[in-house]
């Protein structure tokens, strides 16, 4: 159905519908909590099992029951399963009476975003821009190392994470120091649907006052985790780190609150 789902506190939560996706269109929202899938409770069931549940043939439906905060009742979805085709990265500029914008929109940190968001970059270079404007809205994150290089198109230099293992010195990441937009006016687009990677970006850009973020606070995902194989075909999946922005604010308690709601 094109939606990124998390287990939190034993409860299956959307993190974001992708972009023009099944979801997305049915009208499910990030921090919506998945009761039951065709009628039957979720109680008791792993993610895996639950997304297993909702997956299905292109062109049958689903039915979910969602609880969704500031609603007394559950909501009721019937989505009609798709094949899902996200761009990672969309462009335009945009003109105003005060001059163009570059508008760069990550979707999701796939395989080849980084590369992707570069070539936006680059045939944004010969515009007379007055700033640009990267959208992380409902980009529900990826690797560490993503977030990293995206971080670094736009700062010259500082700390863009620290990974704060228990009973261990903190690794930090820095900025590779070969930004392709150093200096032009920056503004990082976020909202509840920002997690992970997402959130790493926004908040050491802003925490080095380097952009101005807008839009709502963030998820929340702070955490790093591990799966371990087990005996007889099972695995475990650990949390074994956390994030820590520059300043020190943990994104799995804080998230990112933007500058400008």
């Amino acid at each position: 159905i094109g939606a990124e789902l998390t287990m939190r506190d034993v409860l299956v939560v959307v993190v974001a519908p992708l972009k023009g996706s099944p979801a997305e269109k049915a009208g499910l929202l990030p921090e919506d909590v998945i009761a039951a899938v065709d009628e039957k409770d979720v109680d008791g069931e792993t993610l895996n099992q639950v997304v297993q549940r909702i997956r299905g043939p292109k062109g049958t439906t689903v039915k979910l029951t969602v609880v969704r905060e500031g609603e007394t009742d559950p909501l009721k979805f019937t989505i009609v399963r798709d094949d899902i085709h996200v761009p990672s990265v969309e462009t335009k500029v945009l003109k105003s009476a005060s001059g163009s914008v570059g508008y760069i929109a990550l979707n999701q940190f796939g395989d080849t975003a980084i590369e992707e968001v570069e070539e936006a970059l680059e045939s944004l270079r010969d515009e007379d821009l007055a700033g640009i404007i990267l959208d992380l809205r409902f980009n529900g994150g990826g690797y560490l190392d993503g977030a990293v290089a995206l971080t670094s198109l736009f700062l010259k230099q500082g700390k863009v994470v620290s990974v704060q293992r228990r009973g261990k010195e903190p690794d930090h990441h820095y900025v590779y120091g070969r930004p392709a937009f150093p200096d032009i006016p920056l503004v990082v687009l976020i909202n509840q649907g920002s997690a992970s990677a997402s959130e790493i970006v926004a908040g050491a850009l802003q925490d080095h006052k380097r952009a101005t973020v807008v839009g709502k606070k963030s998820f929340g995902k702070g955490t790093v985790q591990e799966v371990l194989d087990l005996p007889g075909g099972g695995s475990l999946r650990v949390t074994t780190a956390q994030w820590l922005l520059p300043s020190g604010r943990n994104l799995g308690k804080e998230g990112v609150d933007p500058d400008i709601e």
